[in-house]
């Protein structure tokens, strides 16, 4: 077991031999059999690499605020549209 040599995950390299370098490098090549790391499965890595299914999620999460809740008004049944809509149409 070791680290891999130039220390990158691995991404599309023309200048490097077998068009890849880092981690996927290593297996396109041939130099490593495996490779185990928290890596991004992307649809360029998986043209040219296995992956297992992930067996744990301690990654990347986009998160926001949770909205305020707020009771509804009398008139929101009007708020799709706005006002200038609403004065037309009863025109």
């Amino acid at each position: 077991m070791r680290l891999v040599k130039d220390g990158t995950y691995g991404s599309e390299n023309p200048t490097v031999r077998g068009g890849w370098d880092g981690m996927v490098g290593e297996l396109v090549r041939r130099e490593a059999d495996i490779a185990i790391a928290a890596m991004t499965i992307t649809a360029e890595r998986e043209r040219v690499i296995d992956f297992s299914k992930p067996f744990m999620s301690l990654g990347i999460s986009i998160m926001i605020k949770k909205p305020v809740k707020q009771t509804p008004g009398v008139f929101s049944f009007m708020d799709p549209l706005s006002q200038e809509i609403w004065v037309s149409m009863r025109a």
